[in-house]
């Protein structure tokens, strides 16, 4: 019999009955403790899909990648918290194994790291040598070392949440850079990567332009090490 896996996971969706259809056998792998889909306004069927899981729904009326993140994060009741998107990409069945190694690490931070593909038809050449730029980039200008900075799946203990949302600013897509950025820089947090395998997507993209996204990450990365103060 699998073991309860003990963690809320976070779901921001926004018309993904595709995705979600496709993750709700996989769900039923991981017995996950508390599933939490935050949707922005989906008009298909996310929502009816998402409560044949026993997914607790909570709708944001302001659309927003990292908002709802940030909404599905302070309602979560675990201790230890997750993410992942609802388009199918995410292996969410890792996260058992994931979660286990975050554990017996001691970790307070935990990457899923796309890199290197083993499928690279799962990721758009334009987005991979995007993310492969944008994670060069953030390394070279915090001086640390991270493979992966827009992985949209990771997990962390919620003092870690706590201790560091005060210090995220953003909303909207760069959210997923700067939570990582926040706690690759604070010294007491224990930050680490575990490779997974990354999927084909299910149904389309909402992301919009990606080279405008990218570029805007991009200067909000430069903007906030210009004005970045210490950290703990």
């Amino acid at each position: 019999m699998t073991k309860a896996t003990d963690i809320s996971l976070i779901i921001p969706t926004l018309n993904e009955e595709n995705g979600l259809r496709n993750l709700n056998s996989r769900f039923k792998k991981t017995k996950i403790r508390e599933i939490i889909v935050v949707d922005g306004g989906s008009v298909d069927k996310t929502i009816f899909i998402a409560k044949k899981f026993d997914a607790k729904v909570i709708s944001e009326k302001t659309r927003g990648y990292g908002l709802a993140l940030r909404t599905g994060f302070n309602s979560a009741s675990r201790e230890i918290i997750g993410c992942a998107d609802g388009d199918g990409t995410y292996p969410v069945e890792a996260l058992p194994e994931m979660v286990k190694y975050f554990k017996k690490n001691k970790l307070d931070f935990l990457v899923a790291c796309r890199f290197p593909l083993k499928n690279r038809t799962s990721m758009p050449v334009k987005n991979f040598f995007g993310n492969i730029l944008i994670s060069s980039i953030t390394s070279m200008l915090f001086d640390f070392q991270a493979t992966d900075v827009c992985s949209g799946m990771w997990l962390m203990n919620k003092k870690t949440w706590n201790q560091i949302k005060y210090k995220i600013k953003d909303n909207k897509w760069f959210f997923s850079n700067e939570i990582k950025i926040e706690a690759l820089l604070n010294k007491k947090i224990k930050y680490d990567e575990f490779w997974i395998e990354l999927k084909n997507r299910e149904g389309f993209t909402k992301v919009g332009n990606v080279w405008f996204i990218g570029l805007s990450v991009l200067i909000k990365i430069l903007m906030k090490k210009l004005f970045s103060k210490s950290h703990a």
